[in-house]
């Protein structure tokens, strides 16, 4: 699809916008269903002059205007459109089949997607306001490979933070949460409130996503369109997502936000380095292969204090079977 703008001071990140676009376009038409066939308008800004406006720090600063008879405007700041362009897209070519998705869930869809393409912490930030667990992630791994004589090659690093929340000090149910209709609503909001919108979002798309696909959730809006409904009922959208009360969404909340937080753990540059310095001191053949090496491996990955046996993990099995090549070959 052809007619797309984008406007950037740096020719540059113009063209990697424009390629990101094309990439967006491509992977929205395969998982998403009800899309406008529409062209849109990116503008790359920097938000040291821009005015402000209510977009929620969590996305980066990124905004998209979707108004009658124009093309979708997409604004993205300069230092962070990698990771916020793609919820925009979503945004920007959601059709007239979505208009029942009300405010936290068509955010949620587009964080779900956009996730998928980006940084994982995205997604441990989304979830932290969702649970409303306002500390930052803090990570340290501790790695011993028992070699083939002598003692065993020990490495060990503690890493940065992910970034805290402030959603704890947001009081809304999820029940309001899921009952607010438009973006309007949030200028009225507190940062806390707007985060706990957005991680409230993902976290009830996802189960839905989880149980039904996309497919499922986009049914649900055209028959909620079909009944006459402005927007889905909230009740619907809670059994959809598995959802019993506030307790029981807390509860999923904190387990999805830990098994999310392993997942941006074991994908970071910081966890790659340290496994890498072992497995390139540890393999001493060519045919040294996973399992051979998980016999010698012993692994702690701690998370804000909470230690994860990582040979037991399959998110950690799937990772080095998958790099195991690349982790191999030294830099």
């Amino acid at each position: 699809m052809g007619g797309d703008l984008v406007r950037a001071s740096d020719p540059e990140v113009a063209a990697d916008v424009a390629e990101l676009l094309a990439q967006g376009r491509a992977l929205l038409s395969q998982r998403v269903p009800g899309l406008e066939e529409t062209s849109v308008e990116v503008r790359v800004y920097d938000p040291t002059q821009a005015a402000s406006h209510p977009a929620p720090r969590i996305l980066h600063s990124a905004y998209t205007l979707k108004r009658p008879g124009r093309r979708p405007s997409i604004h993205v700041p300069d230092h962070g459109y990698r990771d916020a362009l793609l919820h925009e897209l979503t945004h920007a070519l959601l059709g007239e089949g979505w208009r029942t998705l009300q405010l936290a869930p068509e955010e949620g869809l587009c964080s779900l997607l956009n996730d998928e393409v980006a940084d994982a912490e995205l997604t441990v930030v989304h979830l932290r306001c969702a649970a409303r667990a306002g500390n930052s992630t803090k990570y340290h791994v501790s790695v011993q490979v028992q070699g083939s004589e002598g003692e065993p090659t020990k490495y060990s690093t503690f890493w940065g933070n992910s970034g805290g929340s402030d959603a704890t000090d947001s009081t809304l149910t999820v029940a309001e949460i899921l009952a607010l209709s438009g973006s309007g609503e949030l200028k009225t909001m507190t940062p806390a409130e707007v985060g706990h919108v957005y991680g409230v979002g993902l976290l009830v798309v996802q189960r839905i996503v989880a149980s039904r696909g996309i497919e499922g959730l986009y049914e649900l809006c055209l028959r909620t369109a079909a009944e006459g409904l402005a927007q889905i009922p909230v009740q619907v959208l809670l059994r959809a997502a598995g959802i019993e009360s506030d307790q029981h969404f807390q509860q999923l909340a904190e387990e999805a936000l830990r098994s999310e937080s392993l997942r941006a753990a074991i994908e970071s540059d910081s966890f790659d380095g340290v496994v890498r310095r072992a497995i390139q001191a540890a393999v001493t053949t060519p045919s040294d292969g996973v399992d051979e090496f998980l016999g010698r491996f012993t692994g702690t990955l701690t998370i804000n204090g909470t230690p994860v046996d990582l040979a037991t993990q399959p998110a950690f099995q799937s990772w080095l079977a998958d790099n195991w090549s690349a982790l191999r070959t030294a830099e």
